[in-house]
């Protein structure tokens, strides 16, 4: 089985039958596979370690796991232009975004100071962010002032309501909140 993992830093490391192998050395087999005929099954399970959500290319993801935003748009039954929102990072509803992420086989994780909670709905993430903003002495008005968003968003947030992505991400960098995505 080959594995590929994207890390944080940057760098890309490929791993076949729990060897890694150089780019170099899989380049040369896959060339040697279609030079003779054969053929290459793209059955394999795709992975990548926890990085930052901020620097993960989410259009590069999908390259790599040989899908497109048709197909995810199929698949998840959310439009073309949501999904093409999504990979642009751009100002879209959350709850469309966390199902493409779990679509993905991939997870979230807000950090801070070593201290971290898993974005799914079956945790408390809500009270994490209050905790949060409340040992930084903010309040939703300081929040929604340096964001550009009212109090009442900021506040849902941490009811478990879901602001758009920007938002949620803004309001993340102010209380100093750091969004990880990995593989599950």
């Amino acid at each position: 089985m080959a594995e590929i993992r994207y890390n944080e830093n940057g760098s890309i490391t490929l791993s076949v039958n729990g060897k890694e192998e150089t780019f170099e050395q899989v380049n040369k087999l896959v060339n040697f596979l279609r030079d003779n005929n054969l053929e290459i099954s793209v059955n394999e399970i795709k992975t990548i370690d926890r990085q930052l959500f901020k620097d993960f290319d989410l259009r590069g993801y999908l390259d790599s796991i040989n899908k497109t935003p048709a197909v995810i748009a199929a698949e998840t039954n959310i439009t073309l232009s949501s999904i093409e929102k999504i990979l642009n990072k751009e100002d879209v509803n959350m709850p469309q975004f966390r199902d493409v992420i779990q679509y993905l086989n991939c997870e979230m994780f807000l950090v801070k100071d070593g201290e971290e909670i898993k974005f799914t709905s079956h945790h408390k993430w809500g009270d994490f962010l209050t905790k949060t903003r409340r040992k930084a002495g903010l309040s939703h008005r300081d929040i929604a002032k340096q964001v550009g968003c009212t109090s009442p968003v900021v506040g849902s947030l941490e009811m478990k309501r879901l602001p758009r992505l920007q938002t949620f991400c803004k309001i993340l960098d102010t209380i100093g909140i750091k969004l990880y995505i990995q593989s599950k």
